[in-house]
């Protein structure tokens, strides 16, 4: 039996001509992916911790040059042992494409976890400093308090006063307030208010006379308002303190008015510039720790201004304080 030998083939012009067998089939398309696979979790992993953030920058880039050469003469081996000798080298951009792409995805991704990271602890370090803080702040009032509170005892106890009973009971209201109240997150400024009348009482039940106490709440419409506890004491305190003693005919002027979402608050007292370094060397916890949980607490929201106005201190506090959701 005899084969005939089959016609060469032959091509029109408009044909197509028949592509070499110059790209990956399945097989080179499985090994170049799972060695890019390699690259990116060596640069994720081992390569940008371990070199880049340690400030090896110049070996972290002969790293990743030995990336791509690895990957290209791996890709013209592979080559080889599937098609035997090619003559045509395998493309230098058709490595440097994909291997470039799959590093720089992987460093993207890796220094961006890294900073979501680090930026979450930060935030919830910086929580637990200004919770730590903020306990530390509110902490100190009390003692400051209660220390100016004695010494007006004893000095009502000394003169054998008729006022030492009524006292007691508005310290007991006060010791109140503090004791239920100031480990809260927030009061009602009502009951903020109602903590400064009675303070201011009780200091008007010490002084008499000798001392003119003003305390104004125009236009005040303070339903659903809410403060930190002992917010606005501090100010108060520091006007009796400075406010009496080696000065001619005190006066003690306070102003506090809510509306609108902001709550404005003055004190304005008469003062004398030479006793106020000899008062301030026993106990500088006022002011300094106010302003200091205001920053904390409200910041942008709110401004304070304290500083003396010819022979008076005025103190000014304005805080927008949001609606209590």
């Amino acid at each position: 039996m005899r084969f005939r030998t089959p016609p060469p083939m032959h091509f029109r012009k408009d044909m197509p001509a028949p592509m070499p067998n110059d790209f990956p089939n399945f097989e080179q398309f499985v090994v170049f992916s799972l060695v890019l696979i390699v690259f990116f979790y060596l640069n994720y992993y081992f390569l940008i911790p371990k070199i880049l953030y340690r400030n090896k920058l110049g070996f972290y880039i002969i790293c990743l040059i030995a990336c791509f050469f690895v990957h290209h003469y791996s890709g013209q081996l592979f080559r080889y042992m599937m098609m035997g000798n090619n003559e045509r080298e395998f493309p230098l951009f058709a490595t440097i494409l994909p291997v470039g792409f799959v590093l720089a995805v992987s460093l993207a991704l890796r220094v961006t976890s890294d900073r979501l990271r680090e930026d979450r602890e930060r935030k919830e370090q910086e929580t637990e400093n200004l919770k730590s803080e903020l306990s530390f702040l509110r902490s100190q009032i009390s003692p400051h308090f209660l220390f100016n509170i004695m010494n007006n005892l004893v000095a009502l106890n000394r003169k054998k006063s008729e006022l030492v009973e009524p006292t007691l009971i508005k310290l007991s209201q006060l010791m109140r307030y503090m004791l239920y109240n100031s480990d809260e997150k927030k009061v009602s400024i009502e009951r903020e208010i109602e903590y400064l009348e009675s303070y201011i009482d009780l200091q008007k039940l010490r002084f008499g006379n000798t001392l003119e106490v003003i305390f104004e709440k125009k236009g005040t419409d303070t339903e659903g308002g809410e403060i930190e506890p002992m917010l606005l004491i501090p100010f108060v305190e520091n006007a009796f303190k400075h406010g009496t003693g080696m000065i001619q005919n005190p006066v003690i002027k306070i102003n506090l008015l809510f509306e609108h979402n902001e709550l404005i608050f003055s004190v304005l007292n008469k003062y004398n510039p030479l006793s106020i370094e000899a008062k301030d060397s026993d106990s500088g916890i006022g002011l300094k720790n106010v302003s200091r949980r205001l920053t904390l607490l409200y910041g942008k929201n709110h401004s304070l201004s304290a500083a003396p106005d010819g022979d008076m201190f005025n103190v000014n506090l304005k805080i927008k304080i949001p609606n209590p959701s």
